[in-house]
């Protein structure tokens, strides 16, 4: 589905689904680097230290 489409539907601006999926892909960006940083810190403990 186009911004457009799922504008219609939720009853908002293009623009709004645009900001919408830009914030949600930046949170599961850092949710991902945090994983890997833990994940980092569990295999090598001398260099998360």
């Amino acid at each position: 589905m186009t911004f457009r489409q799922i504008a219609v539907i939720a009853r908002c601006s293009h623009g709004s689904v645009w900001a919408e999926k830009s914030a949600m892909m930046k949170d599961e960006a850092a949710a991902k680097a945090v994983a890997t940083e833990e994940r980092v810190a569990t295999v090598f403990p001398e260099v998360a230290a």
